[in-house]
């Protein structure tokens, strides 16, 4: 996939996305070995700036030059 320069990203976070997913209780449990009885009210946090800002870093890759006969 190509991002065109001036074009954004979005980044969307879920700690559900039942039933898509396993439900995460957030008991450290191994999937399916939690009862949802025991499952734990979760916050997810991301920062922005300050002291202690959050990143997502992405590879900038180039493209393979190939020889032009070995081009499809």
């Amino acid at each position: 996939m190509q991002i065109a320069r001036g074009n954004a990203l979005r980044l969307s976070l879920s700690a559900a996305c039942f039933p898509a997913y396993d439900v995460n209780p957030g008991t450290c449990a191994p999937p399916g070995a939690a009862r949802l009885i025991d499952a734990k009210i979760m916050t997810l946090t991301v920062s922005c700036g300050g002291s202690c800002p959050s990143q997502i870093l992405l590879p900038i890759l180039l493209p393979i030059l190939l020889p032009i006969g070995d081009r499809t």
